[in-house]
């Protein structure tokens, strides 16, 4: 348990930003070592899970929704007791030997700080873009795909992320556009193979959304081919763009640990360049990305965190 800096602060021997899988792992593991450890999460636990249809990949389950796995993993966390602060992140400092992790309403103070804060959704940069999110744009199938029940709805990108909320999507919507810049998927062959069997998809290859349609909310979008330059407007009532992803970050900037895309550099035991500082998760700079690397990064980074502990009694 924490106790009273000066009435706004709590002290803590570490502190784990975000409560995805990574950080979920990693405040396991800490509590374990009998870590003095607390969460910050600035959304939802569960991190990507949360906004993925089903998962097919992950050992123990055959398939299984991800809000459900997301809500496995929190009351595993709730389980152990350990402190979790709802807020954002407005900075970190380090102050001799001391993180000071400011919140919104206070500031946690730490020996130690693992960052696993994930990324967030990469926008396709267009026209009156902020106008039509939550109005026809929505970057979370699994949120707002009942809405759009027996509707029209289009889906950009090629990876798996695209793929896996397309088959979602098919078995709500009316039909589905899958629109993706290239000739080939980069998804994993099985998931396409599947989709490829829905009947009410259809396949834009070389297309990219070309602009937004509508007026106060979103009525449609103008999608252009890439190897004759023709436009043709698609009637939709909504929008998912997964087109990639940034890592959520910018709060380290000072720390000056990140790479030119902003992720996270750590070694073998995802430590940072500055003494008690770790990173785990998708923010890492990193090849692979996937619930199960996510776990592997918590685990080794708590690990880590409680060997610079008796280092440094």
């Amino acid at each position: 348990m924490s106790y009273r800096v000066d009435g706004k602060n709590d002290l803590f021997d570490l502190v784990i930003v975000g409560s995805g899988p990574a950080g979920i792992s990693a405040a396991i593991y800490a509590k374990r070592a009998n870590i003095n450890v607390c969460v910050v999460e600035g959304s939802a636990p569960g991190g990507k899970i949360l906004k993925t249809g089903f998962i097919d990949n992950y050992p123990g389950y055959t398939s299984i929704k991800g809000p459900d796995l997301a809500v496995n993993m929190f009351n595993q966390l709730n389980s152990l007791s350990v402190p979790i602060f709802y807020s954002q992140v407005n900075a970190i400092e380090k102050q001799e030997n001391y993180f000071f992790t400011y919140l919104d309403s206070k500031t946690l103070l730490s020996k130690a700080v693992i960052v696993a804060t994930g990324t967030l959704e990469r926008k396709l940069g267009l026209a009156n873009e902020a106008k039509f999110e939550t109005k026809g744009i929505s970057y979370c199938a699994i949120c707002d795909g009942p809405l759009y029940k027996n509707r029209d709805v289009a889906v950009v990108g090629g990876g798996n992320a695209a793929v896996e909320e397309s088959l979602y999507l098919s078995g709500i919507c009316n039909k589905v556009y899958l629109v993706h810049r290239r000739d080939e998927f980069r998804a994993d062959s099985y998931a396409v193979a599947k989709l490829k069997e829905k009947k009410n998809v259809h396949f834009l290859l070389s297309h990219v959304v070309d602009s937004y349609l509508g007026d106060q909310t979103l009525k449609g979008i103008k999608v252009r081919n890439l190897k004759n330059n023709e436009l043709t407007d698609l009637t939709i009532d909504c929008l998912f763009p997964y087109i990639g992803a940034v890592p959520n970050t910018s709060f380290l900037k000072p720390f000056n640990i990140l790479n030119e895309e902003g992720y996270v550099l750590v070694d073998a035991n995802q430590k940072t360049s500055v003494d008690g500082l770790y990173a785990a998760g998708d923010c890492v700079h990193k090849k692979i990305r996937q619930i199960s690397t996510a776990i592997s990064d918590g685990t080794i980074a708590a690990l880590a965190v409680n060997d610079f502990f008796k280092l440094h009694k």
